[in-house]
């Protein structure tokens, strides 16, 4: 869901930094992409990015109109867990698109 003129009150902003895409879900791209830009044309999110996307998915979503602009990809990434220094954090470092680890750190099991 994006957000909208009655929600941006409640969270006392008139705008949102950065809005993620956090799954790809069922919506195809072109339709999410589209939406996320005009929450960008209407002034409520200056920056849009995704979470949790692969290289197919990122490769997709760059042939969409305007997906271009995706300006990050959150993924998880910590010492246990380095899968996308295999594909996808070469993939994006060549367009240049950063990466934002969440989870730095792995799960402490007793």
């Amino acid at each position: 869901m994006l957000p909208d003129g009655g929600s941006m009150p409640r969270l006392g902003v008139d705008y949102l930094d950065m809005y993620l895409l956090h799954w790809r879900g069922s919506i195809p791209f072109a339709e999410t992409v589209a939406c996320m830009q005009e929450a960008v044309d209407d002034g409520l999110i200056r920056r849009r990015g995704v979470s949790n996307l692969n290289v197919d998915d990122m490769r997709e979503l760059l042939r969409v109109t305007d997906g271009s602009h995706c300006c990050v990809d959150q993924v998880l990434y910590h010492l246990g867990s380095r899968g996308i220094e295999v594909d996808l954090l070469p993939w994006l470092r060549e367009r240049h698109i950063p990466v934002m680890a969440y989870c730095t750190e792995p799960a402490h099991r007793n």
